[in-house]
């Protein structure tokens, strides 16, 4: 088990890192929120699907945003 934990280190801290230096990811992260408590709000009785649903697809909205950021520090190292 502590081994299948481990393997998680290097994801959390590639998160963090974004979170602490990209201000586009860390402007998602907060719309996460906003946009999460205002569809439970306004859509009270949501199904536990739709809220897997909401959650799920707020997230890859985050995956996108970390391939964007990537993609474009890549394209700056190589293109100054």
């Amino acid at each position: 088990m502590k081994k299948f934990l481990a393997r998680f280190a290097h994801p959390i801290r590639g998160i963090t890192y974004a979170f602490r230096n990209d201000q586009s990811y860390r402007t998602n992260v907060y719309l996460f929120g906003a946009i999460t408590t205002g569809v439970f709000v306004l859509f009270e009785p949501l199904a536990p699907w739709e809220t897997l649903f909401v959650i799920l697809s707020y997230a890859l909205i985050l995956i996108t945003e970390l391939q964007n950021s990537a993609l474009e520090t890549a394209l700056d190292r190589m293109h100054p």
